[in-house]
């Protein structure tokens, strides 16, 4: 079972927030707690929950590139091979998750899918949209 901030908070006997102020290295808190506090995640090997992080944070810290193939042979040209390639490792060298979307959609689900923040930006291969959208 994970350890959560609230496991982290009671052992250190101090709130959630300042358990969160502490991991997000925020300033308003003492050196004598901040101390303690980092020893009871250190001894209790907590790990900050990543999509709760960027769920509070209002950022998904993710790229999405839709790329619509009718084969999966289809992405052998080297330039669009190297396109995928390039904007995944950018997105690796800004720290932010890559997705790769392969199918046909239309213009609004990929309206939606940066509308309800799924992912932060959107590189479309290609604007064919489905008919009917």
């Amino acid at each position: 079972m994970a350890i959560t901030l609230r496991d982290v908070a009671a052992k250190a006997g101090v709130s959630m927030k300042t358990v969160s102020r502490v991991v997000n290295n925020e300033k308003e808190i003492s050196e004598e707690t901040r101390e303690r506090v980092r020893q009871v995640i250190d001894a209790m090997g907590y790990v900050p929950h990543e999509q709760a992080r960027r769920l509070a944070g209002g950022k998904s810290r993710s790229i999405t590139l839709h790329f619509p193939l009718s084969h999966a042979d289809q992405i052998a040209n080297p330039l669009e091979l190297n396109f995928v390639i390039g904007t995944a490792i950018g997105a690796a060298e800004s720290n932010y998750y890559f997705s790769l979307l392969t199918g046909p959609m239309s213009r609004a689900n990929l309206l939606q899918l940066t509308r309800s923040g799924q992912t932060d930006g959107l590189v479309l291969m290609q604007s064919i949209w489905m008919t009917g959208a």
